[in-house]
């Protein structure tokens, strides 16, 4: 089982999406946020799970699409961890610091 890792970045876009979606409903906000946080546990065991991100296609980079949200990851096989990169919505470009991880 690869462990999990979230970058300091993802952790807080995640903080970000929750109080974004608070506004509306704290409830929604809530589920939400579960989802996203049960969906990279599974990467505990699946950790290729997910689609190649199409801006990297030659990349090490995958994604799970949850709603419309992208949760980016990175699996670092020789240290058998799952790193998490960013929590973004669908409608925002993936930030430049992704190329550099």
């Amino acid at each position: 089982m690869a462990a999990i890792a979230w970058a300091g970045p993802a952790l807080e876009e995640l903080r970000h999406t929750y109080q974004f979606i608070a506004r509306d409903s704290r409830q929604y906000a809530g589920i939400m946020v579960r989802r996203i946080r049960t969906a990279v546990s599974r990467l505990s065991d699946f950790p290729k799970r997910g689609r190649v991100v199409p801006e990297f296609p030659d990349g090490p980079y995958r994604e799970i699409l949850m709603g419309q949200y992208r949760v980016v990851d990175r699996y670092l096989e020789d240290r058998d961890v799952v790193l998490v990169l960013a929590v973004i919505h669908g409608s925002r470009l993936l930030p430049p610091l992704i190329e550099s991880r």
